[in-house]
């Protein structure tokens, strides 16, 4: 149980430690599914297979022109930094939008099936926990469950919430398996007290993990329709116009005493997301910068001070930003203490 106010940023960079795709990698798997080409009797082939099935009962009399934009989209989809923000250059193109998400749903749901965390539950199987444990999701849970007994389980998540700007649900399925065999309770009551866990997602998910239109972990994507799946997400665009998750967060954001970025790239858009209207109160703000130059460290601390803090890169009253270049599992291992909740 958390003593103060405690906010984690997921960025895509934290599910890679449970070997989901990202950025690049991303977008090459989906760029694949994509490549999409004519016959010589004007029909469309290629692609991924069960996409392109799929794809053609949705559309229908549309499918052609559908066809050909995915044609058009796999080649331009590997010239962008990530497959959100190819999408949000093509804002204006409902297709792409619509074709990219669904790609997106199918990559998650596989990646989810081959990752770290999944488990044949129909085997009676639990996640790798050898596999897992190295990862951030091993030392969160750490953190959260180290000072609740099995009695005070309703106040394991208490004072935590965390900002997920991924589509998977691998904090869910962890942190349920975790409660789960720590504190030897059923897998459906674990559950049940992660689902009250704060977790606000700008861009949406998959699918629920549990509750009403639930989706297993890793569930087999030609089970479920992608293209109705794809409401669930949202493109940058379209995280705009939804004000009430955006107040949400900024209001976390402002009474949050520690905040901790977790494989996040502190993107401009998404920081002026995270932008509350009166600066943050948090007087210790951890976050990982793996595989970036120490010039973007210092322009990652110049972001949060301006945008969070609402001040400038010389500003005194804002707290030393401990911005290590680690990935997310080292970084909560190596401020443990200093991201000690009890304390």
């Amino acid at each position: 149980m958390a003593r103060r106010n405690t906010l984690l940023v997921v960025g895509a960079g934290a599910s890679a430690e449970a070997g989901l795709p990202i950025g690049r990698g991303l977008a090459d798997q989906i760029s694949k599914i994509l490549r999409f080409e004519a016959d010589r009797f004007g029909s469309a082939i290629g692609g991924d297979e069960d996409f392109r099935y799929q794809l053609e009962r949705h559309t229908q009399q549309d499918f052609k022109s559908f066809a050909k934009t995915a044609q058009t989209m796999s080649p331009g989809i590997l010239r962008a930094p990530s497959i959100d923000q190819f999408i949000d250059k093509h804002s204006d193109d409902e297709r792409v939008a619509i074709l990219g998400k669904a790609a997106v749903i199918q990559t998650i749901l596989k990646a989810e099936r081959n990752s770290a965390l999944y488990a044949d539950e129909s085997k009676r199987k639990s996640i790798d926990s050898v596999g897992v444990r190295a990862t951030w999701y091993a030392a969160f849970a750490d953190l959260i469950c180290a000072d609740t007994n099995k009695s005070k389980l309703d106040e394991v998540f208490c004072n935590v919430t965390v900002v997920c700007f991924n589509y998977d649900r691998c904090i869910e399925q962890f942190l349920a398996f975790h409660l789960s065999e720590l504190y030897r309770i059923p897998l459906a009551e674990a559950r049940a007290r992660v689902a009250g866990l704060s977790i606000l997602r700008p861009y949406g998910l998959v699918a629920p993990l549990y509750g009403a239109n639930a989706i297993f972990f890793g569930s087999d994507f030609r089970n479920h329709d992608i293209f109705y799946l794809a409401n669930n997400i949202r493109t940058f665009t379209q995280q705009e116009q939804d004000h009430t998750v955006v107040t949400r967060i900024r209001k976390a954001i402002e009474e949050a005493d520690t905040i901790a970025f977790l494989g996040f790239y502190y993107l401009q858009q998404n920081m002026k997301l995270l932008s509350p209207e009166k600066p943050t109160r948090a007087t210790r703000i951890y976050g990982t910068a793996f595989e970036r130059s120490g010039h973007d460290v210092i322009e990652i601390k110049n972001r949060i001070r301006g945008y969070l803090y609402n001040k400038g890169p010389n500003h005194k009253s804002a707290p030393e930003l401990m911005i290590d270049q680690t990935k997310c599992g080292a970084l909560l291992r190596d401020h443990s203490l200093g991201l000690d909740l009890t304390s």
